[in-house]
């Protein structure tokens, strides 16, 4: 049996990314015979050129799922493996050689831990706008420093992982999958195509941490994530910050915690006073932003769901 299972879930990948992601998975210091590696495609209708370089790591198993949505896909791989431990990767993340072996060792150390993350560091296609540093985190980027965090404080935090090289324990994740299984409306989360609902990896934290599992940011994970220069433009950064405050209210009304507004007047004084934005375009450019993660939570106050 495989003492890990990595999961790389995908949908109509781009061919470059998917050749990086896939050298990186061939790289890994943690013998082969340790882990499993699989493919779920996610109902792709373009990715011709991407899968035929699944030679460079030849899946242990490449299975397609026609349920288009990512938390459908995992849900899928999560079923399909052996491994105790699960990690997930995209098909534009980039792992340190070392991340498995990481893992397994990080895993070993904390029972207590039910899922584990850690640095997301960013490759941009084109150079980084000044005015987008304070939005990293939309864009799936996290670093927060070189000290393990642990909890199980029922909040989203530093401790809470998200999808980008996500690892969990097997006996934690099958409680998520009960419970997605009993109440469909679980399935509401997560991308769906082009769509920029997300949710999923929210959902899934906090149903572990409900069930008394600790989460954890671990900096000697390391994941590079590849943002291509259209994820980059303004106008998709309006659309992708409403829609993921919109996503992640539903997700803590549904789980009954924090339903604090995160866009508070407050925090926008705060903010466009910082020396940091620079010019006045930068200025108006997060006060657009802003403007678009409170709209996202005040239609979800409004009672519109997923």
């Amino acid at each position: 049996m495989p003492l890990i299972s990595l999961i790389l879930c995908t949908h109509n990948p781009r061919a470059d990314y998917f050749e990086s992601t896939l050298r990186a998975i061939s790289a890994q210091s943690l013998d082969r015979k340790e882990w499993e590696f699989i493919v779920v495609d996610n109902a792709s209708t373009s990715a011709n050129e991407a899968f035929e370089k699944l030679y460079i790591c030849r899946p242990d198993l490449e299975v397609n799922e026609p349920r288009l949505g990512l938390t459908n896909a995992r849900l899928r791989g999560i079923r399909e493996s052996k491994g105790a431990t699960l990690v997930f990767v995209d098909d534009d993340n980039v792992l340190d050689r070392f991340y498995l072996q990481n893992v397994r060792e990080i895993f070993e150390q904390h029972p207590e831990v039910g899922a584990a993350g850690g640095r997301i560091l960013p490759l941009f296609e084109k150079e980084e706008p000044s005015w987008l540093p304070p939005w990293r985190n939309y864009l799936a980027c996290r670093e927060f420093g070189d000290q393990v965090i642990l909890s199980t404080e029922l909040k989203w935090g530093p401790w809470c992982p998200i999808g980008a090289g996500l690892a969990v324990r097997r006996s934690a994740v099958m409680q998520y999958v009960e419970i997605v299984e009993s109440s469909p409306v679980h399935l509401r989360f997560g991308r769906r195509g082009a769509s920029l609902v997300s949710g999923e990896d929210a959902d899934l934290i906090y149903t572990l941490l409900r069930h008394g599992w600790k989460t954890g940011y671990f900096p000697v994970l390391k994941v590079s994530h590849l943002i291509a220069k259209q994820r980059m433009r303004f106008f998709h950064m309006l659309r992708l910050v409403k829609n993921i405050k919109f996503s992640n209210w539903n997700v803590r009304r549904l789980h009954g915690i924090d339903l604090n507004p995160t866009c508070t007047p407050h925090d926008l004084l705060r903010v466009t006073r910082s020396q940091e934005l620079g010019s006045i375009a930068n200025r108006i450019r997060w006060l657009a932003l802003w403007s678009a993660g409170a709209w996202g939570e005040t239609t979800a106050r409004l009672g519109l769901t997923l």
